[in-house]
């Protein structure tokens, strides 16, 4: 138990760090979400829509056994490929569906473009790091079981947030 709790403590704090600055995207779109309060509500659908997703997000007792099977260095970049790909398919879907819930309840095209934009660019990067992330923390010797979920969390934390507002700063305002 105490080696659990040393090994994983480090992390734990990290992730409270990381999230603590990728919240700070917020506040530097603050002024445009006052003038758009719809991006306040925006902001926690389009979080968990976007890098919540299983697919980008190897569970960690997955990790090693999914690495060794499907990576090596002759088919590492068609892996990235296909992912991104595949992030491309689901975020074109799931952008379509933001973009109709949000014309429904806001009944405001340019809103719906903006989310349905910052949902696309959140998954195809959630994608990216899902795959990257344990393969350079391996290659630096950490765990990437424990410490990959925290970096997937933070970048699409950070990048959802700052893509749903630097856009929304750009179409609406």
């Amino acid at each position: 138990m105490a080696g659990i709790v040393r090994s994983r403590l480090p992390w734990l704090a990290v992730n409270l760090v990381t999230e603590t600055v990728a919240v700070s995207a917020i506040a530097i779109f603050q002024d445009e979400i006052a003038k758009i309060v719809a991006l306040a509500v925006l902001l926690p659908d389009h979080l968990l829509a976007g890098q919540r997703m299983p697919a980008y997000r190897r569970s960690p007792w997955r990790c090693a056994r999914w690495r060794r099977r499907e990576m090596n260095a002759a088919n590492t970049w068609r892996v990235i490929w296909r992912e991104v790909l595949a992030a491309c398919c689901n975020g074109l879907a799931l952008s379509a569906i933001m973009a109709v819930a949000v014309i429904g309840f806001y009944h405001d095209w340019k809103l719906a473009l903006t989310a349905a934009m910052a949902l696309m660019a959140d998954i195809i990067i959630a994608a990216i790091i899902g795959i990257l992330a344990p393969l350079v923390l391996e290659k630096l010797g950490r765990d990437p079981a424990v410490s990959s979920p925290i970096i997937v969390t933070f970048v699409t934390d950070f990048v959802g947030f700052f893509a749903l507002l630097a856009i929304a700063a750009l179409v609406l305002l």
